[in-house]
């Protein structure tokens, strides 16, 4: 006679119990991430594609891995002409290079991958990982594979020994929580919509975002330029003053950890290395200061111990790449124009690197980076930081320039009819004092110029506190 439910051990009602609301949690938890969880992602674009291309049967001899730096910059066009290849490019915004390593696993075990690009910078080496970034990543990676590999996939990302035992290693239990489209109804749904409505995530992200320019084969493109005055982005929103402490941070642990990984795989798998250090505007290098060398000497000579090609366009000659500055899209990233002209010139270094000529001359060494800073002839950027001295705000103006520039600064501030006065003439000395007391906001704005010049070279304005 079957046992009543009343009569069946406690033990067996509570694992009854504790399965029921475990399988309504996972069931919450994937609604959550589905409504949640950005359709249209890079990530997602970029899998897609990559999916696609490898279901027709296509198979890919180069393979770009890397995070944005990586994928903005370079174009499918001039790679395949110049190199011979066919080529596709797996990187995505934000992307470790401990993805990137996973990445490759991927190509290598489905292609006959004889070049690899890895495109990075000194910002993604000193920066920590982003555990959004990693989250969205596998996400991306997992779509449409085995249910074993997803697990696998997913177990490791836990078991990532930068977040175990802290708030992202829970959080990757919950991907909404990382990954996810702002929080309000108008954006949930829409997400929602996307979901329904596109046919493949490609189609959702050029829904999102109209400036997207995706190019084919993982390769995409932003169009839009930097606001030299602001070095702040017309559309990602990256800040200038995120930059000046990164030179004092050092390179971060788990980036060297990748980058060792994948040098390691391509040279025990024979596959050439090209690893790029994309460009990026001036001030940005040299508001890292000497710290850039520094490291970057570090990141070459490992690279260049396991056979790999190491190029820093930064630190090109200008007769080779000349860095210009409306080539951007924010303060990190080559717009598409910028890409469009400078693929040409790498892949043409690469080329003629792979014929066996030594292209290193054509390049400042670590070593000599005052030859680099003297032969930089312009004020990049310039800002400034305010504090509160004695009841007045005191300004010091902050100047990225070559180091053969003798600099002059002239300070203003905005009346309440909207235009400038002088407060402060020009003058060699950084530091200056606002002359207005009494609480209030009030928007400063400074301008730098060369001596011998007679109108400003850069601008910058923001607001201060006035006490």
């Amino acid at each position: 006679m079957p046992t009543s439910d009343a009569r069946r051990p406690s033990w067996l009602r509570w694992i009854l119990t504790a399965l029921c609301v475990l399988a309504a949690l996972v069931a919450l938890d994937v609604a959550l991430t589905w409504a949640l969880e950005p359709y249209g992602s890079n990530s997602d674009s970029v899998w897609y594609e990559y999916r696609q291309a490898t279901a027709e049967g296509a198979q890919f001899d180069t393979v770009v891995i890397g995070s944005s730096v990586a994928q903005d910059s370079l174009q499918p066009g001039p790679i395949d002409e110049a190199l011979g290849a066919n080529s596709f490019c797996l990187a995505s915004p934000g992307q470790s290079l401990e993805s990137s390593y996973e990445a490759l696993k991927v190509a290598l075990d489905e292609h006959p991958v004889r070049r690899v690009i890895l495109g990075t910078s000194y910002t993604q080496l000193a920066e920590e990982p982003w555990a959004n970034s990693n989250m969205a990543f596998v996400q991306a990676l997992c779509n449409g594979q085995p249910f074993g590999e997803q697990v696998a996939r997913y177990l490791r990302l836990l078991a990532n020994p930068d977040y175990v035992g802290t708030v992202s290693s829970l959080s990757f239990l919950m991907p909404f929580t990382l990954s996810h489209v702002s929080y309000t109804p108008s954006a949930i749904l829409g997400n929602i919509h996307n979901r329904l409505e596109c046919a493949t995530p490609l189609e959702a992200q050029a829904r999102i975002d109209g400036s997207w320019v995706p190019l084919g084969n993982g390769y995409a493109n932003y169009e839009g330029q930097v606001n030299p005055e602001t070095l702040g982005a017309n559309l990602l929103g990256v800040n200038h003053l995120d930059y000046l402490g990164l030179g004092g941070k050092g390179l971060n642990e788990s980036e060297l950890r990748g980058l060792r990984q994948i040098c390691e795989l391509c040279e025990a798998q024979g596959v050439e290395l090209v690893v790029l250090v994309a460009p990026h505007p001036r001030f940005e290098v040299l508001s890292i200061g000497e710290a850039y060398p520094a490291g970057m000497a570090e990141v070459q000579e490992y690279v260049t111990s396991h056979g790999a090609l190491y190029l820093d366009f930064n630190m090109a000659h200008q007769d080779l790449y000349d860095i210009w500055e409306g080539d951007f899209i924010d303060a990190t990233h080559l717009n598409r124009q910028g890409a469009e002209r400078f693929t040409p010139v790498f892949v043409d270094v690469v080329k003629r690197a792979e014929s066996g000529e030594d292209v290193s001359a054509q390049f400042y060494a670590y070593d000599r980076y005052d030859e680099y800073l003297a032969s930089l002839d312009g004020i990049y950027y310039v800002c400034f930081e305010d504090e509160h001295v004695d009841g007045k705000v005191q300004l010091t103006a902050i100047a990225y320039a070559g180091s053969r520039c003798q600099l002059e600064y002239a300070f203003e501030m905005q009346k309440d009819d909207g235009n400038w006065t002088r407060v402060r003439d020009w003058s060699s000395d950084p530091v200056a004092t606002l002359p207005d007391e009494g609480y209030r906001f009030l928007n400063v704005r400074i301008l730098a110029r060369q001596a011998g010049a007679t109108e400003p070279e850069r601008s910058h304005y923001q607001t201060v506190t006035l006490l």
